[in-house]
């Protein structure tokens, strides 16, 4: 037989691990196939969490069309409102500015009719004076030839009494 310890030592190796080899092996391939597992379950989560993440982008992307199409349609309506609002100033300012030219000319108008009345009074005025002048001249002329009538006729008076 063989005596040599290194053999008996291989034999007895080879016959733990025969022994513990195979409570080991299931023991490692149990965790191993337990580690395959886990491994599976978190690429199938990944995956779905992925997909779930597609589906969030797809509808932020969706939002994102449907603000910008919103933002399109205010802006578009936001300038339609800025040119109606620009027609209705313009359209006030020229009625102001109508208004303002009509009181205006209603001052104007006023101011040439009060004109011409104290023109009218002042030549009312003047010729009533120029009346007056020349009625006083002419009546202070009939005077005179009255006056001057009445000498005579007393001289002539006298002329013959004497």
């Amino acid at each position: 037989m063989v005596t040599d310890p290194s053999f008996w030592m291989f034999l007895a190796f080879v016959a733990l691990l025969g022994l513990t080899g195979k409570k080991s092996w299931i023991s490692l391939t149990q965790k191993l196939d337990a580690r395959a597992e886990n491994i599976v379950r978190d690429i199938e989560e990944a995956q779905l969490l992925k997909e779930e993440a597609q589906q969030l982008l797809n509808h932020a992307m969706r939002l994102q069309r449907d603000m910008n199409e919103r933002i399109e349609e205010i802006m578009i309506h936001t300038k339609k409102e800025i040119a109606h609002l620009k027609k209705e100033a313009a359209l006030e300012i020229d009625q102001h500015l109508k208004s303002e030219e009509y009181q205006l000319n209603e001052r104007i108008q006023l101011s040439i009719q009060q004109a011409l009345k104290e023109i009218e009074e002042k030549a009312i005025q003047v010729a009533l004076h120029a009346s007056k002048n020349v009625m006083t001249i002419h009546a202070n002329e009939q005077l005179e030839h009255v006056l001057f009538q009445k000498a005579i006729d007393k001289l002539s008076q006298a002329s013959i009494a004497g």
